[in-house]
Formats: C-alpha cells, structure tokens, sequence
C-alpha cells in the first residue's frame, strides 16, 4: 500500500476543523486526500476514522485522509459533502445564492 499519509499538516488541518479553531467569516471545510470535502459536522462525526486514515501510514484507509482544511472564500464554486451530501456552500456566481 502507498504511503498516503498528509503528515502534520493533515492532522492540524484535522483537529482545526474537529475543534472549531477556524476564523470566523467563512464556511469551511476538510479536504481529504481524494480531494473530496467534508463539512464540519461530519468532520466531528467521523473524527477518529479520520484520525486514524490520517496518521497511519500503513493501513489508514486513503479516501478518508485529511490534506488540509479550505474555506468559502477560497472558491466560487457550489460545495457539496462527501458524506452526507449537505451543501456546505453556494458559489459566488450562483444563481441561487441570493
């Protein structure tokens, strides 16, 4: 199996997030290693799977392996939930976000 551990970046992106130490001003979200995004709910959810995707370089599973964490602000795109689907945002150039 490949090594797909995000190190400590992962994990303190991973706790941040699970810990709410994000600034206020956007919505955030995880980034998982498949690039995928998780909202902050199932980030607290599924911590300690993430936890352990993330630290473990030989048998965590890579799909649920944190990268790094990514904000609203940082994306004009509409965001969905890998897990459990939620928006987490609209775009800026939404049609629906009025």
């Amino acid at each position: 199996m490949r090594n797909h551990t995000a190190g400590t970046a992962g994990l303190h992106a991973l706790r941040a997030l699970a810990r709410g130490h994000v600034h206020g001003g956007y919505v955030w979200a995880l980034v998982m290693y498949d690039g995928e995004l998780l909202c902050e709910q199932c980030t607290r959810e599924n911590y300690r799977q993430l936890y352990r995707a993330t630290t473990d370089t030989k048998t965590g599973e890579p799909d649920w392996c944190a990268i790094g964490i990514t904000n609203s602000g940082e994306s004009d795109d509409i965001a969905l939930c890998a897990d459990c689907g939620r928006v987490i945002w609209t775009g800026a150039d939404d049609p629906t976000d009025d």
